[in-house]
């Protein structure tokens, strides 16, 4: 066996050897402390603070509105939907937005504009545009020539026949 090569074994073994090691000093401070502890905690007994707030924390959710229980299989029968005071709703807060505006690179969402109705009329077609006048804007409906899209904002196009 070539040197290095003895020299990665020795290396190997006194690891592994500490790890094993290691892993058998923690499990035997477990178990030593696990016992010292629980026998401590059984010999003095259920602590009289704890056990008067758990059960006026009992008391408080069994004399509710609604019981505990009674919530459970409401909520298990009819879903979230069902109970009013845990129906979702849509929030009008608006603290979280106001933290993000505080973020680098933060660009404000612009609101967005409702853009009129536009339909794309074939001028070419006569019955297409019948009963609109030769460039008339109809009610909310700006025409525009065949093969074109409108924008937000499209100007009419006079209609020609």
């Amino acid at each position: 066996m070539s040197k290095g090569l003895q020299e990665f074994v020795q290396y190997m073994v006194a690891g592994l050897g500490t790890v094993m090691g290691l892993l058998a000093l923690q499990q035997f401070v477990i178990s030593y402390l696990d016992m010292g502890i629980a026998d401590e905690i059984a010999a003095a007994g259920a602590n009289p603070t704890v056990q008067s707030l758990r059960s006026a924390e009992a008391q408080r959710l069994s004399a509710g509105k609604m019981p505990v229980e009674e919530a459970m299989k409401a909520l298990a029968q009819r879903g979230r939907t069902g109970l009013r005071e845990i129906t979702p709703r849509v929030s009008d807060d608006l603290s979280a937005i106001a933290g993000w505006m505080r973020a680098p690179g933060f660009k404000p969402a612009t609101p967005f504009v409702v853009p009129e109705r536009v339909e794309a009329v074939d001028v070419d077609a006569p019955e297409a545009a019948q009963g609109v006048a030769p460039g008339a804007v109809t009610r909310g409906v700006t025409v525009l020539k065949r093969g074109t899209t409108g924008p937000a904002k499209a100007a009419p196009v006079k209609v020609q026949q």
